[in-house]
């Protein structure tokens, strides 16, 4: 935001600490981009998802396991559940780790 259309108050408190204004909005950046990162990902395990899932017949492991994990992905908010989810589902299916190599190959 320009400095001319901040308050008296606003202005008063950017003096006394001028670095805190700065320190937010780099902040701020940091949140969006990393939240963009975060987007991207998802999105890009999804497509790989929709190329592959029609390599299998309806009812295999490995079709299931996708359908799954697909639609987990909206309740992913981060690497460490990402990964999480695809190792539970993985073992919940039967695969190991050969095998979901070969999935994402």
């Amino acid at each position: 935001m320009p400095l001319y259309k901040l308050g008296h108050k606003q202005l008063e408190l950017i003096k006394k600490n001028p670095f805190k204004f700065e320190t937010s909005t780099i902040i701020s950046q940091s949140q969006q981009q990393n939240q963009s990162v975060h987007i991207q990902m998802l999105l890009e395990i999804q497509s790989k998802i929709d190329e592959k899932i029609h390599s299998y017949e309806d009812g295999s492991k490995e079709k299931s396991f996708l359908q799954k994990f697909k639609n987990s992905l909206s309740s992913i908010s981060n690497a460490t559940q990402l990964i999480s989810q695809l190792l539970k589902l993985a073992k919940d299916f039967g695969l190991n780790i050969e095998d979901i190599l070969k999935i994402f190959k």
